[in-house]
């Protein structure tokens, strides 16, 4: 008899903790009513603008810009193997490069001469949508071949 009343004991406090102890009763509403503008069209697409963040000369010349700098560094000519460099960097909306990371690297520092050269450019042009500047990531991989 004691094991029945134990059981049902457990059973209620159970049950009475699984419901939330909040106090708040909510009650269904027609919340379209309330925000539906009478003025608006809701069957009109609206146009977005939207461009991502490039490099203002052209990726041909920003590709150039890497090599020319990256094949004169110490770093490179004690490199003889061919391998690619892939790297994750944010234009900010003042056209600096933040918070740039090796994602796969070749090793013997090439990569971070890569991310050296990456992050001294200051040509970038900004994401934006709408008119309004906004930070942005790019990825990008860059080939390396050996001399």
């Amino acid at each position: 008899m004691k094991n029945i009343f134990l059981l049902i004991a457990i059973c209620c406090t159970l049950g009475l903790a699984a419901q939330p102890a909040t106090g708040f009763q909510g009650t269904t509403t027609d919340t379209k009513s309330k925000v539906k503008d009478p003025n608006r069209s809701y069957n009109q697409n609206y146009m977005v603008k939207n461009n991502e963040a490039f490099y203002k000369f052209g990726e041909d010349s920003l590709y150039k810009h890497i090599y020319t700098q990256l094949y004169t560094t110490p770093e490179f000519l004690a490199n003889s193997k061919d391998g690619h460099v892939l790297i994750s960097f944010e234009v900010n909306f003042d056209t600096k490069i933040i918070n740039s990371a090796i994602i796969e690297g070749m090793g013997n520092d090439v990569d971070v001469a890569v991310k050296r050269i990456i992050t001294g450019i200051k040509d970038f042009v900004p994401a934006q949508q709408n008119g309004i500047d906004y930070r942005s990531e790019i990825i990008m991989d860059i080939p390396i071949k050996a001399r």
